[in-house]
């Protein structure tokens, strides 16, 4: 049976959902599943936000899946959170997480009012539903009850080459290098870790850096006022739009990767931290727990501020990354690319029965 993308991410940039639209086609690709190249994308770009909302919707639910019909395809993977099948084409869909809807205030309301109308008609129609997490499968469940019978989960993989940390020993580095890897979001807290590393800088007095590669969001204004109004900003630096192998440097040469979202349905940087020799520090919201299990759920009324100093200085101890790596290769089968590809091939051939 022929599979193929909707990939509409890609038209506005760079993101693990882009990256995860990517590894999905790679992955029905080299297992014969997929019509080959065939990602569906807009051929134009509206110039209005109206005109964008507009698009969003016809193309996920009426252009795509009848472009779909059209190339001969008997699936339609949506790659992230909406969409639906036609005619002979059945549809599933990656829903990432449900953040928007569990978080409403920390989203543009026309955003939140667009994920209310379409989330839950996805949800109901979609033959199958990929979540990459067990924590994105139970608030799935929770929403649409009906739904939850439909829903799979399949992690995304880690990367399989790893890359030696060009830094030596963790602890006897005289500069500490603290990386973000995150789109410039409220639900992602970046003006959080500026002001937990400036705290550190601060109460050590160590010559600490925080390396941060970013996409433009919502909170932007914000977390660029937060650096600006520092006494001295020069140990922040911003990346946007770096290559995979400028990234991969980044994570082989920092000390620690940061991750101070307020959820997560997975949080694919912190698997690609891990496999490149560099420890993650994390809160524990979301489904981080699943992916870096050293650091458990957070509990109600936690101050997250306090928690992720208090990592961030443990970090500096040395030892974290030896107990994440343990624990990534005692879980790799579920993060290797071979599986990813297998559970992703045999959503298909269910499809196809």
């Amino acid at each position: 049976m022929i599979a193929v993308i909707n990939d509409f991410i890609s038209t506005r940039g760079v993101s693990g959902s882009s990256r995860g639209a990517g590894l999905i086609h790679q992955a029905l690709s080299e297992g014969g599943a997929a019509d080959a190249g065939t990602s569906l994308t807009p051929r134009r770009k509206p110039k209005t936000r109206l005109g964008r909302l507009a698009q969003m919707l016809t193309w996920d639910f009426l252009s795509a899946p009848r472009a779909a019909s059209r190339l001969g395809a008997g699936v339609i993977i949506h790659a992230t959170n909406t969409g639906r099948g036609w005619r002979g084409v059945k549809s599933v869909v990656v829903m990432h997480d449900t953040m928007v809807l569990d978080h409403s205030t920390l989203f543009n309301a026309w955003f939140g009012l667009y994920a209310r109308i379409t989330f839950g008609l996805s949800a109901r129609s979609a033959h199958t539903i990929v979540a990459p997490s067990h924590h994105s499968a139970a608030r799935i469940a929770a929403r649409w009850p009906r739904a939850a019978a439909r829903v799979r989960v399949i992690p995304w993989p880690a990367p399989e080459a790893s890359v030696v940390r060009d830094g030596g020993d963790i602890a006897s580095n005289a500069r500490l290098v603290v990386l973000v890897v995150a789109s410039l979001d409220k639900h992602k807290r970046l003006g959080l870790a500026v002001e937990v590393v400036a705290r550190l800088r601060s109460d050590t007095g160590e010559d600490v850096h925080l390396e941060m590669v970013v996409r433009s969001g919502n909170d932007e204004q914000a977390v660029l006022a937060t650096i600006a109004a520092l006494e001295d900003s020069s140990w922040v630096r911003l990346h946007r739009q770096i290559s995979d192998s400028e990234l991969a440097h980044l994570y082989a040469t920092a000390s620690v990767t940061l991750v101070p979202s307020l959820d997560e349905g997975y949080c694919l940087p912190a698997v690609e931290s891990i496999a490149r020799g560099t420890p993650v520090v994390h809160a524990g919201r979301g489904a981080l727990p699943e992916v870096i299990p050293m650091y458990p759920a957070a509990p109600a009324g936690q101050d997250d501020a306090e928690i992720l100093y208090e990592r961030l200085s443990e970090v500096r101890e040395g030892g974290a990354l030896e107990r994440q790596l343990e624990d990534l290769r005692a879980r790799s089968e579920n993060f290797s690319l071979s599986t990813f590809r297998s559970r992703w091939l045999q959503v298909v051939r269910d499809l196809a029965e």
